[in-house]
């Protein structure tokens, strides 16, 4: 491989690469050795150190290469050869070292897991949300519109209704007028 540290953790660390091999063929490469480096830090007035980072060196081996921690290059295992034939096996290894990092500061030891590698993917997200947002929103202010339509409605109706039945009222006969008396 290329001795090359994945930086990008948003979507995890590589199983494998497309490259191509020393006769120009492109071919799958299986990543079944992970370098991870875990950088510290001391702690002030204090025997004990903490982590402030990591980083994760996705390698290539084939069985019969050594592992190392120092980069070598070597031809890497591809999922081409492991198909041809002969049962194969090899496997899935890792190796851990520590190294001092003075350069991290406590405060901002997070901000490079926070770097997106695509950040177009959020952008997609935070749009289509607000679609629909806004579709919910109209949905429901129509619903909204409909329903008070029918209460203001059903309220006009009966003060009309109230009202023409006060006028009734108004029209009909007293006692005290000569058509009450039935003196015509």
């Amino acid at each position: 491989m290329t001795g090359d540290v994945h930086m990008k953790y948003d979507e995890g660390i590589p199983l494998g690469k497309l490259m191509k091999d020393e006769h120009g063929k492109y071919k799958h490469a299986l990543y079944n050795h992970w370098l991870i480096t875990v950088k510290t830090q001391p702690v002030e007035n204090s025997l004990h150190m903490r982590i402030v980072g990591f980083e994760v060196e996705p390698r290539s081996y084939r069985p019969e290469d050594p592992v190392t921690l120092t980069w070598n290059k070597h031809t890497p295992l591809y999922l081409e050869d492991l198909k041809k034939g002969d049962k194969q096996t090899f496997s899935f290894t890792y190796s851990i070292q520590s190294v001092v990092d003075n350069e991290t500061m406590w405060a901002s030891r997070m901000e490079h897991y926070l770097k997106f590698g695509n950040e177009n993917i959020h952008l997609a997200a935070i749009l289509l949300s607000l679609a629909i947002i806004i579709t919910l929103t109209c949905i429901i202010s129509k619903v909204m519109q409909r329903s008070l339509n029918k209460d203001v409605v059903t309220s006009i109706k009966s003060a009309i209704g109230a009202k023409e039945r006060r006028q009734e009222r108004a029209r009909l006969p007293s006692n005290d007028e000569p058509e009450a008396r039935g003196l015509t």
